[in-house]
């Protein structure tokens, strides 16, 4: 893991310093990627669990209340996000200036 987050931050800094986009960009991406596997994990484990006690009812109920838990942890993991994209956009002005 640690090998690939280092490979992956040089890629950006190289990435970066070549004007081919801006923090933002990057980490939006990152967020969005995330909460995209978040989605199908969390849909592949409910459907799992959902036909194999065979339960009754529909499996995008059981999957949208199987989220919730998720969705309370999203919300913190975004508002954390955000701060810290604030933070770099400050930084990065305040260097420019």
């Amino acid at each position: 893991m640690r090998s690939l987050c280092s490979a992956e931050r040089n890629l950006f800094v190289r990435e970066r310093a070549d004007g081919l986009y801006h923090v933002i960009t990057y980490l939006m991406s990152k967020v969005l990627e995330e909460i995209l596997v978040a989605a199908l994990l969390t849909a592949v484990c409910s459907a799992f669990v959902f036909y194999g006690v065979q339960l009754q009812g529909q499996w995008v109920i059981f999957w949208w209340v199987a989220q919730d838990a998720s969705k309370q942890f999203l919300s913190i993991v975004l508002i954390i996000v955000i701060v810290v994209i604030l933070i770099i956009i400050i930084k990065d002005h305040v260097r420019q200036c």
